[in-house]
């Protein structure tokens, strides 16, 4: 390869990464700025600005006065740590006697479980 082959293809690899880079950059200056029509529903439900712990607090416990979410007694778990289901649908199952009581609860969607002592 001779010196004025190896400038034409310098010369071509930089143009076609300054195209490649413009497009790039376009789309993405495009992309940030116009929401597409399907996930604008979703995008009006955002806050504005990233919600404090005391807001977090404060919509957790509007879930837990309507009902919507329920903590599990023994575990104080709100949903399975492992598939997300809600503590409404843990299974209990419970042995021993009037001084000692074992209580196994466990999740029907994945079966994750774990045991508390109730003495």
């Amino acid at each position: 390869m001779d010196t004025k082959e190896m400038v034409i293809q310098l010369v071509f690899t930089i143009v076609c990464c300054i195209a490649t880079w413009t497009i790039a950059h376009l789309y993405y200056q495009r992309s940030k700025t116009v929401t597409p029509e399907w996930a604008k529903p979703l995008v009006e439900h955002f806050p504005e600005q990233e919600p404090t712990p005391e807001k977090l607090a404060q919509l957790f416990q509007e879930y837990l006065d309507v009902g919507d979410v329920e903590i599990n007694p023994l575990l104080h778990r709100v949903v399975c740590p492992d598939c997300g289901e809600s503590a409404k649908n843990f299974k209990k199952a419970g042995f021993g006697d009037d001084s000692h009581s074992i209580v196994t609860i466990s999740c029907p969607n994945c079966g994750w479980s774990e045991t508390v002592d109730v003495s």
